[in-house]
């Protein structure tokens, strides 16, 4: 409580009466304390309540939220309570406290499966409606990039206006090549064609097989193999077995007491 005055208004404390000519008699009037309760908000949020508010000593304030804006969270207040909502109770004193807020931040994680690798920064942390920074999957040498883990083919990708944590991975597929072998005029393929074959996986054998009275000469890329298996496949291939007809000679000689006429020897189909 505090002195107000006496009830003859005098707001003499101590007071002497002095040159007392009468009775006297007065009463001291006190009024209770009143202390201001002020609450404000910092950077990222708002105050949810009665600011300012003035209560009587000992008694209680009323309740009073820190509201963060969206992407921030609520720290503390600036006298270190955490409390939110915040009522202040017996009351002795003014108070004057600010809430504090951060901005939130997000980890966003990248990481590689099987066959590949990342290039970028991982983890990246973010904060709420910022951007993250470029990372690329990298396929190893024989591999692919397919997507990431979210459906996402962008590569390499940034990640914007970032509002959640994030973790994926990219996705990546082991190349497949096509062999395929024709047989040219003269012949047939004995095996399978085409075959699928993985990066440095091997085909299976191919045999180049000429019709009656044709011999097989060679594949259209060179190769005399036959049959053929080609191993340690890294590209697509497409070869043609080139055949040639077989020809033969017809020679003619004359024994003792004539001579041949016509042409000898003969080269024939």
């Amino acid at each position: 409580y505090s002195f107000v005055n006496w009830s003859d208004g005098s707001s003499a404390n101590p007071r002497t009466d002095t040159n007392v000519t009468t009775n006297l008699s007065v009463t001291a009037n006190f009024a209770i304390n009143t202390y201001t309760l002020t609450y404000a908000a910092g950077a990222g949020g708002t105050i949810s309540g009665t600011s300012p508010q003035t209560v009587n000593h000992g008694a209680n304030g009323s309740a009073v939220t820190a509201v963060p804006n969206a992407g921030y969270s609520f720290v503390n207040w600036s006298d270190g309570s955490t409390a939110n909502p915040r009522t202040d109770t017996n009351v002795t004193a003014n108070v004057s406290v600010t809430a504090n807020f951060a901005i939130n931040t997000y980890t966003l994680t990248y990481s590689a499966g099987t066959g590949g690798t990342i290039s970028g920064t991982s983890p990246q942390t973010v904060n709420h409606g910022a951007d993250g920074t470029a990372v690329t999957a990298v396929p190893n040498a024989g591999y692919s990039f397919v997507n990431w883990s979210d459906g996402s083919t962008a590569n390499p990708r940034t990640d914007t206006n970032v509002t959640a944590n994030l973790s994926v991975t990219a996705n990546f597929a082991i190349n497949t090549y096509t062999l395929t072998y024709t047989a040219g005029a003269g012949g047939t393929i004995s095996g399978t064609s085409p075959q699928t074959v993985n990066h440095g996986a091997n085909g299976t054998a191919v045999t180049a097989v000429p019709n009656a009275g044709y011999s097989f000469v060679n594949w259209s890329d060179g190769s005399t193999a036959n049959p053929r298996t080609d191993t340690n496949v890294t590209a697509n291939l497409s070869v043609t077995a080139n055949f040639a007809i077989n020809t033969y000679t017809l020679t003619y000689t004359a024994g003792t007491g004539g001579t041949i006429s016509g042409i000898s020897p003969q080269t024939v189909n």
